[in-house]
């Protein structure tokens, strides 16, 4: 197996080997997402949010509610991410912070600003999502939907 890299308008192979930096799964996974993050952006730049945006806010609407807590649990990204994130939602009037039924407990949900959001950016963002799937397939988006299953498990051992 080899990687084929394009440089200086040639074509090189690797060998994949595990003990060569240019195989580093951090580095490449980066790679991977600066070029999807590039093609999505592109997709989403008639829309008034952005990619990040859209997701945290697709998240919270799928759950109806939800707490920081289990948002960031969820995105697998930090508590002050995730809590910095919503007070700039917040600030921009797509999502409300209220009580739950325990005072303590915090839920976040979507404003009718925040619905309209997402609804008007789902199409946008469907547009990218179909060009990524048309161009690699299920079967390797399936494989990679595993593998990210297999690398997030090991966030928990």
């Amino acid at each position: 197996m080899y990687m084929h890299v394009n440089f200086r308008g040639e074509t090189h192979h690797f060998p994949i080997d595990q003990n060569n930096p240019l195989f580093c799964l951090n580095s490449n996974m980066r790679k991977m997402s600066r070029v999807l993050g590039k093609l999505y952006t592109a997709e989403l730049r008639e829309s008034e949010l952005q990619g990040n945006q859209f997701t945290t806010l697709s998240a919270i609407s799928g759950f109806g509610e939800v707490t920081i807590g289990e948002l960031s649990e969820f995105l697998l990204m930090d508590q002050t991410t995730v809590t910095r994130s919503i007070n700039l939602l917040k600030k921009d009037e797509y999502v409300e912070v209220v009580p739950g039924d325990d005072r303590r407990v915090r839920l976040v949900r979507l404003t009718e600003k925040g619905r309209a959001a997402v609804e008007t950016t789902y199409p946008l963002w469907q547009k990218a999502q179909e060009q990524v799937w048309e161009a690699l397939g299920s079967d390797k988006i399936t494989g990679f939907f595993e593998l990210v299953d297999q690398i997030a498990a090991l966030d928990e051992s």
